[in-house]
This record gives C-alpha cells, sequence and structure tokens, in this order.
C-alpha cells in the first residue's frame, strides 16, 4: 500500500464492473497513485504507486487493455530535462512492476 497524502488531476475509468481511480500527487513525491474497484465504486482495494521514482509531472494518460492489462504514461524529471516514462500492469493494477520504462531513450548507434 502507497502512503498517500492529498492529490489532484484524479480520473475515473470505468471497465465493466470495475471503476479505475488513478491521479497525481505531490505532497509525499510527485508521483502516480491507483486504486481499482472491482464493484463500480463501493468499495476500493488498496493504493499502489505507479512511478518507480520521484519525480513525475502532469500530464498523466492512462490505456485500459484487454486481458486485465492496464497502462500509464507520464512525464518525470528525475534526471536532467523531462523524459517520457509508461508501466503496465497485468492484473487490473493490483501491481505495478519495478522499474517502470523510458520511452524517449535515444536509439543505440
Amino acid at each position: 500500500t502507497a502512503p498517500v497524502q492529498g492529490g489532484n488531476r484524479f480520473q475515473l475509468h470505468a471497465q465493466g464492473q470495475n471503476l479505475h481511480a488513478l491521479w497525481w500527487s505531490h505532497q509525499n513525491a510527485k508521483g502516480v497513485y491507483f486504486a481499482t474497484s472491482p464493484d463500480q465504486g463501493q468499495n476500493f482495494e488498496s493504493v499502489q504507486i505507479v512511478n518507480d521514482s520521484t519525480g513525475v509531472l502532469p500530464p498523466i494518460s492512462f490505456l485500459n487493455g484487454s486481458n486485465n492489462v492496464l497502462g500509464v504514461t507520464y512525464l518525470d524529471e528525475r534526471e536532467s530535462r523531462f523524459q517520457a516514462y509508461v508501466n503496465r500492469s497485468t492484473d487490473l493494477g493490483r501491481t505495478w512492476p519495478r522499474p517502470d520504462k523510458r520511452l524517449d531513450t535515444p536509439p543505440a548507434n
């Protein structure tokens, strides 16, 4: 379970009986947080942190795939300048693997 204080940039996404909540908070460490409800929002499972390191900045995009796959893309400032990152859950957001993946890595020569 991820510690969460405050937050904004809230998003709700419905998928059948599931309701996914995604939001950004800068109060603990500029992170993206996620919780899912299997019963249309009556109850939510524990909050998970999506990103691997602090420094996430909006905008945040949510991708709702098939076979329980969810994805989140975001900008991050963990290095100088901004980078694009993605993380992908294969269990409806109950877990998010580490490390997240940088999308804008220059091609190898």
